[in-house]
């Protein structure tokens, strides 16, 4: 039974190989293509002249995304990269162009989706509205990836007081003559459990000196509030660069929201910034442990979730990783590409599936077998009720699903194997 259960996860793996070409039917999301992908993020860096303002921009390759070639012991892989500006009419602004070479010694991590190469680059701008087009190109497979930004450069001359950030930092340094050094997680919006992270913030203020009040507030997904804190600040210039530890590392993980607030008399200014606790080794389609074990319920038996879910979270994690590698017969890089698929496809079929997502017939099919080959739909046939038949044409096999109601709850009629 195991090894037929393994096959079936095997088919997941090789049935994503069609996903470019039945995309057509199934659109993938690129919200949740981007949080698999590199990222591309930014701060408003102030400076003492109040016509301009220095744009800081941050963008992390993933490893997995180039081609890495051995050459002398080592894996090798080259790209370039080009940060572009245009401005709300689509003029072109500004461009920068990067070239980088990255080396290991370790062929697993040619392969990580954990491992990433860090650029950043400057440009200063007038106020104004600007798109940010960031594109790198692997050398040696030529495949490119490109990702927009939409970026506000506020008028400072308009404000008496304005705050730029919250950005969310694995590290920060700020040296005694001002310079800067910010180092994003590798999404900019999502980092590990069990680590405290750092926030970094400027506040330009046209009164000076004056005594600042930073009050911080940091909210779950339901909106409760879970820290809360305050400290002062004196201005001696128009701009403060300051940095504070948001102590996270015993969070469960999810999603939460970061409101910092600037307060000066009877001035004020606050921004947000949302962003994911995640944990290492679990890809980032998973936003909570105890809701990813119930979705095992295709492939593990009861007593399996029964006992993962027995343990307390640290257990949990580590029981929840070890299904999945030995589903893959101990390989653990296979066992989390198993793992990514797998939870791809039941966010795939919540959004895709209204009469239930991946508990749904429709849903149930797409996690085993992926998005099919065709779709012949029938939503209104005047003699019959609206159906779909689904061909996956490799494996010889189609569906079909009729909505009994009306009310599009598509249930499965019985699976055909092979034939028209």
């Amino acid at each position: 039974m195991r090894k037929y259960r393994y096959i079936i996860l095997l088919i997941i793996i090789a049935t994503s190989i069609l996903s470019s070409r039945t995309l057509a039917q199934f659109p993938e999301d690129p919200e949740f293509a981007s949080s698999r992908g590199f990222y591309l993020g930014h701060i408003i860096l102030f400076t003492e002249d109040s016509d301009k303002s220095r744009l800081r921009l941050f963008a992390s390759v993933i490893f997995d995304d180039l081609t890495f070639l051995k050459n002398d012991g080592e894996f090798r892989a080259e790209y370039k990269a080009t940060f572009s500006v245009v401005d709300e009419n689509g003029k072109y602004i500004d461009s920068k162009r990067i070239s980088r070479t990255l080396t290991t010694t370790d062929y697993f991590r040619t392969n990580s989706r954990n491992d990433f190469d860090r650029l950043t680059t400057n440009f200063d701008l007038n106020p104004g509205d600007y798109t940010v087009i960031f594109e790198f190109i692997d050398r040696e497979s030529r495949e490119s990836h490109q990702q927009e930004l939409k970026v506000n450069v506020p008028s400072i001359g308009d404000s008496d007081m304005i705050i730029s950030g919250p950005i969310l930092l694995d590290s920060v340094m700020i040296a005694d003559d001002g310079g800067i050094d910010l180092h994003p997680g590798v999404s900019g919006k999502m980092f590990d459990g069990g680590k405290n992270i750092w926030v970094y913030f400027e506040v330009y203020s046209k009164i000076f000196p004056v005594q600042i009040d930073i009050i911080y507030t940091l909210l779950d997904d339901k909106g409760q509030e879970r820290i809360s804190g305050n400290f002062q600040r004196q201005i001696e210039n128009p701009v403060l660069r300051d940095k504070f530890r948001l102590d996270i590392d015993q969070f469960n993980f999810g999603q939460y929201k970061l409101v910092l607030k600037a307060v000066a008399g009877n001035k004020s200014t606050q921004k947000s910034r949302t962003f994911r606790i995640h944990f290492p080794g679990l890809p980032p389609s998973i936003t909570n442990l105890e809701e990813a074990i119930d979705q095992l319920r295709y492939i593990a038996t009861e007593r399996e979730i029964v006992r993962m879910k027995e343990y307390y979270q640290t257990k949990r994690l580590d029981m929840f990783v070890k299904f999945w590698t030995n589903w893959a017969q101990g390989d653990e890089i296979e066992g989390y590409k198993l793992m990514e698929e797998y939870y791809r496809r039941i966010w795939e079929s919540n959004k895709l599936f209204s009469e239930g997502g991946w508990k749904s017939d429709r849903g149930h099919v797409y996690l085993i077998h992926g998005p099919p080959s065709e779709v012949d739909r029938h939503p209104y046939d005047l003699y019959s009720k609206a159906y779909e038949i689904w061909y996956y044409l490799e494996e010889n096999k189609r569906f079909v699903f009729v909505d009994e109601g009306g009310f599009g709850d598509y249930r499965l009629q019985s699976p055909f194997w092979g034939g028209n």
